[in-house]
């Protein structure tokens, strides 16, 4: 319902190309192997040649001949010769026949009258001047216009039956009882001709929709057709070349593994020459693997680099890779970046755990996930507790493939506790205090996350950044600090060795840092604010000539 002739026309188009695409399908090159088979009496088409016919050519064939009628009508019922103007052939039908007709009266008579007008002005005005005809009025249809608006007076001259309609920029709009007459007259037949023609127009989409399911089902195979031919498209022209993947059981022992994987995307930009690297994600091994490195380092390009892999090769396409074994995924779940839904009421670290929770929910020991920087828009200790107990889910509970990205550089002594979880890191090289990313995925993990080395890559001012370096290494002192009273703590104080060492040799600074431990051992830290530690912390380290 409510089409018309524009949707006619592209059904149209769309059946006359049906029985093109089904004969260039017969005609596919066999391959040279199959040449030989052929000259020894065999079919002559390659396997892929062979499965692309079966599948597509009798559905197409068929549909060509379904729609031969259809292409029959069209042409009989619409006129094509005047394309990109869509209009009912006026000798489809009788009474159309002789409105054209009339109409072509009409329109030559006002031609006529045109003409008459330019010569009859001419003789009475100065000068050449070209009376147009205009015939789009949207009031009276077909008027006269005169370009020069000083020779208005002059019409008078030639006629005194001359109605002035307007006057405007472009000119000087009249008519005569003759051309307003014709006009009249143009316009009824017009409004005539397409009253019918709206009658005609709906018989014959009406005859067009009965055959909607042939459409649907020679569309059906168009579009799968034209899927496969853009993966094969974007295989062939690739800066480097796909490979055939190999399609495994979900509970194949081998497990996911990618050699020379790349992003199919990525690769394709301008002055980009991409790493490939290499996945193993093996069920008991290496399922969860967390990834982490420096900011730009590559870290999400790597993990969607998979994700976009394992759909490709379910979908029966060529991957972006040297060699692919592929385990059938039952889904692959993503969280690769959140962002705010206002109009919802939920922020971004709502949305992020909205996310994780679905992923938590649904995901199965067949499944593949992407995970990008989860636990980031709260505390750094929520943060990483959130991020540590869902891998630590993950790899106990779940056990699917897991690609985890994350700058909780904390999170790597998962490995030591869960014998499927494997560090790997991005790899970077610093040398006089700039960096350079080398993209390239190496096993263990990343202690480092360079964030100051990309704030000076962003042109912060040079302020700022030693500011950030000050404040970077008070916190990391901070932290060995505090990874010491735990230390000391856990042995139970000075034993008797050290007492004897210091009692021998009169080490002031030995006795200085045992006095430190001790006062330090003793602050209510867990009781205090961040700016409260730092303080008394600083008051000891006073107290006992640390500082």
């Amino acid at each position: 319902g409510g089409g018309g002739l524009p949707e006619l026309f592209k059904l149209y188009v769309f059946a006359l190309n049906v029985p093109k695409l089904a004969g260039a399908l017969a005609l596919l090159a066999p391959s040279s192997s199959s040449s030989a088979a052929a000259d020894e009496g065999g079919e002559g088409d390659s396997e892929e040649a062979a499965a692309l016919k079966a599948r597509f050519l009798p559905g197409l064939q068929k549909a060509a001949d379904d729609l031969r009628l259809f292409v029959e009508l069209v042409e009989a019922v619409l006129d094509t010769s005047i394309f990109p103007e869509l209009m009912i052939n006026p000798r489809y039908d009788e009474r159309l026949t002789e409105l054209a007709n009339e109409l072509d009266e009409v329109t030559g008579e006002i031609g006529q009258l045109h003409e008459e007008a330019n010569e009859g002005f001419a003789r009475v005005s100065k000068g050449s001047v070209d009376i147009k005809l205009d015939a789009n009025d949207k009031m009276r249809g077909h008027v006269f216009r005169l370009t020069k608006a000083a020779l208005e007076k002059d019409l008078k001259k030639w006629r005194k039956d001359v109605h002035v309609c307007d006057v405007k920029k472009s000119g000087v709009l009249f008519t005569t009882p003759e051309l307003k007459e014709a006009a009249k007259r143009h316009r009824e037949l017009k409004a005539e001709y397409e009253t019918q023609q709206a009658g005609l127009v709906a018989k014959a989409c009406e005859t067009a929709a009965t055959y909607a399911p042939v459409f649907a089902r020679a569309a059906a195979l168009a579009s799968e057709l034209d899927a496969l031919c853009s993966l094969a498209h974007a295989a062939a022209l690739a800066p480097h070349g796909y490979c055939r993947p190999a399609l495994l059981p979900a509970d194949d022992e081998g497990g996911l593994r990618v050699e020379g994987g790349r992003h199919p995307c990525v690769e394709l930009q301008e002055g980009v020459a991409f790493i490939p690297n290499d996945y193993e994600l093996v069920r008991g091994e290496s399922s969860l693997t967390l990834v982490t490195g420096p900011n730009m380092g590559g870290k999400s390009t790597y993990i969607r680099a998979l994700g976009a892999i394992v759909v490709m090769a379910q979908v029966g396409s060529y991957v972006p890779a040297a060699a692919a074994a592929v385990p059938v995924r039952d889904r692959v779940l993503a969280r690769v970046g959140a962002g705010d839904a206002q109009h919802q009421g939920v922020s971004t670290f709502m949305a992020e755990m909205l996310e994780a929770a679905a992923i938590l929910r649904t995901a199965t020991k067949d499944s593949l996930l992407i995970i990008d920087e989860l636990g980031r828009g709260t505390s750094t200790f929520d943060g990483f507790g959130l991020a540590w107990a869902i891998s630590e889910h993950l790899a106990r509970a779940v056990g699917c493939p897991t690609l985890f990205a994350t700058h909780f550089h904390e999170l790597t002594a998962l490995e030591d506790r869960e014998a499927s979880v494997r560090n790997k890191h991005v790899s970077a090289h610093v040398e006089a205090g700039k960096i350079t990313f080398l993209y390239e995925v190496q096993p263990g993990p990343c202690l480092e996350s360079f964030g100051i080395h990309v704030a000076e890559m962003a042109h912060f001012p040079p302020a700022v950044v030693a500011s950030a370096k000050r404040k970077a290494r008070e916190l990391e002192g901070y932290k060995a600090m505090e990874a010491g009273v735990k230390k000391f703590k856990e042995g139970g104080g000075e034993n008797k060795q050290q007492k004897q060492e210091a009692a021998a040799d009169g080490s002031t600074a030995t006795n200085q840092a045992i006095k430190f431990l001790r006062d330090f051992a003793a602050l209510p830290l867990d009781l205090m604010e961040s700016g409260e530690r730092l303080a008394a912390v600083r008051k000891v380290a006073l107290a006992t000539s640390v500082a």
